[in-house]
């Protein structure tokens, strides 16, 4: 359950649940302009374990299979304020993950997680041995991901696949 209160900004009443902000305090704490001007990308690792912790990374994923079971707007909070700090990790990208994976009915692996494919046109496929083969293009957060989730083609319709990134060969953008 989630529980909401009032904050005064500025003389004006604002509604935020729990779960924004914990993400406003954590990114505060950790992903502030002048955090991330000193730290270079080595924000993104402390950034990213505190919002994990905090079961953030996991918000639409059903409690069942070890996420927080948020509301489906609860994540789009967290979302929001993680663009009010303009934080470039793959939040979006891990929770829309989760949420492909949870929906297949697998459980969720701790780390970062991107989905593809993101182009038309891309089809990855899904072989009888289990492999995904193909090319994805325009992968967000490809590189920096620890697995990536698939929507592969197979003979018969389609498989939410997770493949952990070290078996991808990921290419510079040119």
């Amino acid at each position: 359950m989630l529980v909401s209160y009032t904050t005064e900004t500025g003389g004006a009443m604002e509604s935020e649940g729990l779960i924004a902000e914990t993400t406003r305090r954590i990114l505060g704490d950790l992903a502030d302009p002048q955090a991330v001007n000193k730290a270079g990308d080595g924000w993104k690792a402390p950034a990213w374990s505190a919002l994990e912790e905090a079961g953030l990374t996991l918000a639409w994923v059903p409690e069942t299979l070890g996420g927080a079971g948020a509301e489906t707007v609860d994540g789009f909070a967290v979302l929001r304020q993680a663009g009010r700090f303009a934080a470039a990790i793959p939040l979006a990208e891990t929770l829309l993950a989760g949420w492909l994976l949870s929906q297949a009915g697998l459980r969720v692996p701790a780390g970062t997680l991107t989905v593809a494919p993101v182009r038309e046109g891309d089809t990855p496929l899904f072989d009888s041995k289990g492999n995904v083969t193909g090319h994805a293009h325009a992968v967000p957060f490809a590189r920096d991901a620890d697995h990536i989730v698939f929507i592969a083609q197979k003979v018969q319709g389609s498989v939410v696949a997770l493949v952990p990134r070290a078996n991808c060969r990921p290419a510079p953008i040119w």
